[in-house]
């Protein structure tokens, strides 16, 4: 896993050449979201991130972006979250370096961040350009899925 300061998530993004989240919303992209609200038992949630993890398996990098981390805080354990991003390593703090890279070799690491910030109902975005993938979860608990093919649903109906 390789942390990324708030600019070098940008300069990732403008690399991977995705639509950028305002063109998503506006459908500019042409990408249907598939949406619903993010599931509250925490065995769903998990069920959601083995089910992102499972559909990305073939992506040889993915891209979380962890935002929102303040909005819930009688929600959230930013401790446990601190343990196991530092289990590669000391890394500096969510809020300052809020983009994580990762490759085939940790997506174990990724699919655990992934739930931990699904478990705090913190917002993110789960990009995997080469499949093309944009999963964004809003801190208002809603989970919008995009890409071009049929994974929104598949996603979706493993939930």
């Amino acid at each position: 896993m390789k942390v990324l300061s708030t600019e070098e998530t940008f300069d990732c993004l403008r690399v991977v050449n995705m639509p950028s989240s305002e063109d998503l919303h506006r459908n500019a992209s042409g990408w249907l979201p598939e949406s619903f609200g993010l599931p509250k038992d925490s065995g769903r949630k998990t069920s959601l991130s083995r089910a992102v993890h499972e559909v990305t398996s073939e992506a040889p990098l993915v891209l979380l972006i962890i935002r929102d981390t303040d909005i819930w805080p009688s929600s959230a354990n930013p401790h446990l979250f601190d343990l196991v991003r530092n289990s590669t390593g000391d890394v500096p703090s969510v809020q300052s370096h809020p983009g994580h890279l990762f490759g085939h070799e940790d997506r174990d690491l990724c699919e655990a961040l992934y739930a931990l910030g699904l478990y705090f109902v913190w917002g993110s975005v789960f990009i995997a350009p080469s499949i093309p993938l944009i999963i964004e979860v809003s801190h208002d608990e809603v989970v919008s899925i995009w890409s071009n093919t049929t994974l929104g649903r598949e996603i979706s109906s493993q939930r």
